[in-house]
């Protein structure tokens, strides 16, 4: 048997957990899990899936931070044709009170 460190990943749900020992808070023991067990011959096999759904991890995360980046563009630039709209009513924002007579 082998003990694979990778982090723990959907991959390793199938397979049984490698308890290494016991955390302790308030008064209780809880299981610290580190990485699976595998057998040695499959061990090839589960680090290439592990590796296929890092690689699809990685890929979905820059897809999210790509789309968090245009949405705060989007949000500045609405901003900032708001702010050129209020400027042409209202004046150059000079400070000054519109003189009303």
């Amino acid at each position: 048997m082998t003990l694979l460190k990778q982090s723990y990943t959907p991959i390793s749900r199938k397979t049984p957990d490698e308890q290494t020992g016991f955390e302790f808070k308030k008064q209780r023991a809880i299981p610290v899990v580190e990485g699976i067990v595998v057998a040695a011959e499959n061990e090839e096999i589960v680090l290439d899936a592990w590796r296929e759904e890092e690689e699809i991890r990685v890929k979905k995360d820059a897809a999210r931070k790509q789309n968090e980046v245009l949405a705060r563009w989007k949000k500045f630039l609405v901003g900032l044709r708001i702010r050129q709209r209020i400027d042409q009513v209202y004046g150059g924002g000079t400070g000054e009170e519109p003189n009303c007579s």
